[in-house]
């Protein structure tokens, strides 16, 4: 998928006056999804998933639906989903399209 870049701080990606544009934005699409609470797009409410609400919570399996959930609305299929020895989330999800 092709998309204008952000950087960690959401703010647009620029070379000079212009916008950086990447024909690989995948990883961007899916740490959007990820970190944007829901209902932070007005349109499609339900579309992320707000990791942040999940921090103190111990029902993982509920995370996992919910990343699930908005991949697979996405366009992605997820392949497998967990948390390493080192307690990092890992993801491994591609677009079908």
């Amino acid at each position: 998928m092709q998309d204008i870049l952000i950087d960690d701080n959401g703010d647009f990606l620029l070379d000079g006056n212009n916008m950086l544009i990447r024909s690989k934005s995948d990883n961007q699409h899916k740490m959007l999804l990820l970190i944007i609470n829901k209902g932070g797009f007005k349109e499609s409410p339900n579309a992320t998933v707000g990791l942040m609400a999940y921090l103190e919570s111990e029902n993982v399996d509920e995370l996992y639906s919910d990343i699930r959930r908005a991949f697979t609305d996405d366009g992605m299929t997820v392949s497998a989903l967990g948390i390493n020895t080192s307690g990092k989330l890992e993801v491994d999800a591609e677009y079908t399209n």
